[in-house]
């Protein structure tokens, strides 16, 4: 049977203070770490990106804008920061959203007393933690290697996975089928959904980068009933060039956003 779940959008928070300075981890809560005024500004451009990409795909398929959409989204500082700017850009699509729902299960990894440290700190605060942690890694199951109070990327593939039957009610609800979803999260996170969704296996986990700030994946139906997937916002790799977006539609994004700002 052809499921009823079209499309999930994967969007990865804007650039925040923790990524431009590790050490912010040291001071704060990981939820409350903010987004920079840059990222800020990425997160409207992917509201735009995507508010452009519904609008492009309706030329074809007319059918998407009879569509339901649904939003989740992580209760950390920089995703619900996120969440606001990426609605403010998504102006012109936000009526097809029915419905912006906070979901904790999509948190970051967490990192336990590590949070924060760099390679040298960490060795130097628990060195048998550390040395564990390094003998996963050199017989290739850093995937299962868990630090002290925190999280293995084995646990946040567990954790995430359920989030998946949310999304299969909503989708297979008779009377009001949500056929799109924008799930806006980090990135560890968003691999390990992509993992889980798309049948991976764990050595794949680390095989792929976190997604760009501010990128937007599409998890997409296609004829055959398969979910395949594909980058239809590039975001924003090197903090601070908010013009350095690839996409199709980025450099009109981007310089009609700008202009507006002076």
């Amino acid at each position: 049977m052809i499921q009823k779940l079209k499309r999930i959008f994967l969007i990865r928070h804007g650039e925040s203070e923790g990524n431009l300075d590790l050490s912010k981890h040291r001071n704060l809560p990981d939820p409350v770490i903010p987004l920079t005024p840059a990222g800020k500004e990425q997160a409207v451009l992917a509201g735009m990106a995507l508010a452009a990409f519904i609008q492009n795909e309706s030329i074809q398929k007319p059918v998407i804008l009879k569509q339901k959409f649904r939003l989740w989204y992580s209760p950390y500082l920089r995703t619900i920061q996120t969440k606001n700017e990426f609605l403010t850009g998504f102006s012109p699509c936000r009526h097809l959203i029915q419905g912006i729902y906070q979901e904790p299960l999509l948190i970051e990894q967490r990192f336990g007393i590590f949070d924060g440290l760099t390679r040298t700190e960490r060795q130097e605060k628990n060195p048998t933690a550390f040395a564990k942690m390094e003998n996963y890694s050199q017989h290739g199951a850093w995937f299962f290697a868990k630090p002290p109070e925190g999280e293995s990327q084995f646990d946040l593939y567990c954790r995430v996975k359920p989030f998946k039957d949310t999304l299969w009610r909503d989708a297979l609800n008779e009377e009001n089928p949500i056929e799109n979803v924008i799930i806006i999260s980090h990135g560890a996170t968003i691999r390990a959904f992509m993992m889980d969704f798309l049948h991976k296996d764990f050595d794949w986990f680390d095989s792929v980068q976190n997604p760009p700030n501010a990128s937007i994946q599409l998890i997409e139906q296609e004829k055959d009933g398969q979910y395949r997937e594909k980058y239809i916002f590039e975001g924003f790799s090197n903090p601070q060039k908010i013009k350095s977006a690839r996409h199709p539609y980025a450099a009109s994004y981007t310089a009609s956003y700008i202009q507006k700002q002076r």
